[in-house]
């Protein structure tokens, strides 16, 4: 089992929770890293959990493609990277396998029997090319 900040790979790339930092916009984001294996830059994005009962949750991904855990949260468009279709999937694929993987959590993903399991796409979570 993994460490959190430490990278777990899959088939996709490699993967990693940072925990709770503080973006650009001076709030604070539950932040992800991501590299794909044939884009090895790694690529932050940021998660929030959506309750689904007083006792269940689940996650939804709000973005990805930031080239700095600190530069999450910034809203200029030129902020985050865009990306190829195949490489849209790659990441949506790679994402998911992070948060579904048995490797260390920060909270409350570390809450299993609360974790749904299911992980929504906000809209614009990821810029296309």
């Amino acid at each position: 089992m993994s460490k959190l900040g430490e990278w777990e790979t899959f088939a996709e790339g490699d993967g990693q929770f940072l925990g709770s930092v503080r973006g650009a916009d001076e709030n604070a984001h539950s932040v992800f890293a991501v590299r794909l294996s044939k884009h090895p830059s790694i690529q932050y994005g940021s998660f929030t959990r959506k309750r689904v009962d007083n006792s269940h949750f689940y996650v939804e991904i709000e973005s990805v493609g930031y080239g700095h855990a600190s530069n999450v949260g910034n809203t200029s468009p030129g902020a985050r990277a865009s990306f190829e279709p195949a490489e849209v999937e790659a990441l949506k694929a790679l994402t998911e396998n992070l948060f579904l993987s048995e490797g260390k959590k920060p909270f409350p993903l570390s809450l299993k029997d609360a974790f749904t399991r299911r992980i929504d796409f906000q809209e614009g979570w990821i810029r296309k090319k």
